[in-house]
């Protein structure tokens, strides 16, 4: 399975003219998950038509499973990099929340009067 830049890569053209052709539907997928999809290189051969000499280079340059694997674990990556974000994101928004109340050491060593 290609991703829609493995895709482009594959029959040569912008990944924006795969876009293109994936929401029109003139070339179809396998699968969607969030925004990536995967599709047959099958599917991106018979849209985009290629010659022998490309197709050889690309099909040898990584073996499908492989490839495959490394896609899987690109999706997960870029999961943990949302979630890490996330967590940023609310730990940021709790630090400014501390600011205004003062700080955790001026609460801390405040004097009573």
């Amino acid at each position: 399975m290609l991703t829609a830049g493995l895709a482009a890569k594959r029959a040569g053209v912008s990944k924006t003219t795969i876009s293109t052709a994936l929401k029109t539907g003139r070339l179809s997928y396998i699968e969607r998950i969030g925004s990536q999809y995967r599709i047959d290189p099958s599917e991106v051969d018979r849209v985009f038509p290629r010659n022998a000499t490309k197709t050889a280079a690309l099909d040898e340059s990584v073996p499908t499973v492989e490839r495959e694997s490394y896609e899987t674990q690109i999706a997960l990556l870029r999961e943990m990099i949302e979630e890490l974000r996330g967590e940023r994101d609310h730990l940021r928004q709790m630090q400014i929340a501390d600011q205004r109340k003062g700080g955790f050491w001026e609460r801390l060593f405040r004097k009573s009067a």
